[in-house]
């Protein structure tokens, strides 16, 4: 059974909700602060995961891992290519509703 309805909110509430949480982990890793990083990428993690968002959803994951472990220099390295998911997520979010509607 399809659930387009509810597959089209989970989508726009990833679109509403990731600049926020990536701009919020920006700041929390520039800050150094490994533990309320974690906390973001296990945010996006889990957003991300159920619209099946892998690569994003991927190095969400790979930074969760690094917070966890207090390795500070692993997140910033990993915050470009977050970003960079990000954007390539965000561009085919027009093309999924398409094929959802």
């Amino acid at each position: 059974m399809r659930a387009p309805g509810f597959a089209l909110a989970l989508l726009t509430e990833l679109e509403n909700s990731a600049p926020e949480l990536l701009a919020l982990l920006a700041d929390q890793v520039e800050a150094g602060d490994a533990e309320a990083a974690t906390g973001s990428l296990h945010k996006l993690k889990g957003a991300t995961g159920i619209v099946c968002a892998n690569h994003l959803c991927e190095l969400a994951r790979s930074g969760e891992i690094a917070g966890r472990d207090g390795d500070n220099q692993r997140l910033k390295s990993l915050l470009p290519e977050i970003r960079k998911g990000w954007d390539e997520c965000r561009a085919f979010l027009p093309t999924l509703r398409e094929r959802l509607s």
